[in-house]
């Protein structure tokens, strides 16, 4: 969730929304323009871009960076920019597991304060919490004779002003004035009833469906920029991807050079890879697993995360809407673009020249995606 939150931080402040802990120069200011215009669009130029037949795949000892952003550059993003962007920045997070816990570990660096958490053993609140204090709670509370206190951030000390045991802190969690809100444990957490009384300028849903429908609206109403669940939770899905990717390629390295006696052709991997990346992903997938490699596995990770939130940011902007609602709709012209492109081109031209012009406006891009042009190039009609 650290880049979406990063990723959103960054558009704020560019749309005046967002106040830093100190000026940033003009030349931050390039810089962190150039990550807020990471789209899908700017990385597919940056593929074709790319000499690809002339790539090499060799094994490296370098990290994979690609070309949207470079290494110069991402230090100066992370080591200055987002920094001066989150620190003093007040956090509060419902739930203190998985996500809310990595929530906190990623952001931790950044300087954010953190000053309500809650669980399923209570809420605890305070001008500046300590987080490592927080999650160490959390872990070493594990086998607390108490079930009901087990795995609880109750039991940090530091820092904390007001606690409260049970379930009945969480909604004041949420409700806190704050600038980054987490509702990271529960479904249907914010709803008609509490949602006019979110104070926070970014909701960040760690939890699926946090948010009820009505409260979304309300919260759209308000002005409070929500990360919805699955853009915010996207980055696991996509690591899933990359372990997947992983593993197909030592299958297909260990037929090839173990049963087959030939040498392994990285080529193999053209139709799974994403075309937006391929050429990058074929680089990392050439390389064992290392430090360097998780490197360039977590800059591939942000770049995508980058460029997801940057267009639903961008849409919901252009035409008045919630991210949510921009955020499906992408999702809804892909289905779109790949069902049209599975028909042949008469029935396909007849279904398009009877959509409004607004929506082959919108669907156009999605017809020339490269995956959808392979479609149509070969026919697939069982994809």
């Amino acid at each position: 969730m650290a880049y979406a939150v990063l990723a959103a931080v960054g558009n704020l402040y560019m749309d005046g929304k967002w106040t830093p802990s100190r000026p940033l120069s003009k030349h931050e200011e390039t810089v962190l323009r150039k990550a807020c215009s990471i789209t899908e669009s700017v990385i597919l130029k940056e593929e074709s871009e790319t000499a690809y037949g002339k790539t090499s795949f060799k094994p490296e000892t370098e990290v994979v960076h690609g070309r949207l952003l470079s290494a110069e550059e991402w230090k100066l993003l992370s080591e200055q920019v987002y920094p001066a962007l989150l620190t003093g920045k007040t956090l509060s997070v419902q739930g203190s597991g998985k996500v809310g816990g990595s929530l906190l570990t990623s952001l931790m660096p950044y300087g954010v304060k953190l000053i309500a958490i809650a669980d399923a053993g209570g809420a605890i609140f305070g001008d500046d919490l300590d987080m490592g204090e927080v999650l160490a709670a959390v872990e070493n509370s594990r086998n607390h004779p108490d079930k009901a206190l087990r795995a609880s951030c109750v039991h940090a000390t530091k820092n904390v002003k007001e606690r409260i045991l049970g379930l009945s802190g969480s909604a004041k969690v949420l409700e806190i004035e704050c600038d980054i809100v987490a509702p990271a444990a529960l479904e249907n957490a914010v709803t008609e009833e509490n949602a006019r009384k979110i104070k926070a300028k970014l909701e960040v849903c760690g939890a699926n469906g946090p948010n009820s429908s009505r409260a979304e609206k309300i919260l759209a109403e308000q002005g409070v920029t929500v990360l919805y669940d699955f853009l915010a939770n996207g980055a696991g899905v996509t690591a899933s991807y990359f372990e997947w990717l992983r593993n197909l390629t030592d299958r297909f390295r260990y037929e090839a050079e173990r049963i087959r006696h030939v040498s392994f052709d990285i080529s193999c991997m053209d139709n799974y890879v994403m075309p937006e990346f391929k050429t990058r992903l074929k680089k990392i997938l050439t390389n064992g697993e290392s430090r360097n490699t998780t490197e360039s596995w977590n800059l591939l990770l942000r770049d995508i995360m980058f460029a997801a939130l940057n267009e639903d940011y961008q849409f919901a902007k252009q035409h008045k809407v919630s991210m949510k609602t921009a955020g499906f709709l992408n999702a809804q012209l892909r289905v779109l673009a790949a069902t049209l492109a599975r028909m042949d081109e008469k029935d396909r031209q007849s279904i398009m020249a009877r959509l409004p012009e607004k929506s082959r406006t919108l669907l156009k891009p999605f017809m020339e995606h490269p995956e959808v042009k392979l479609f149509m190039q070969r026919g697939m009609k069982n994809y």
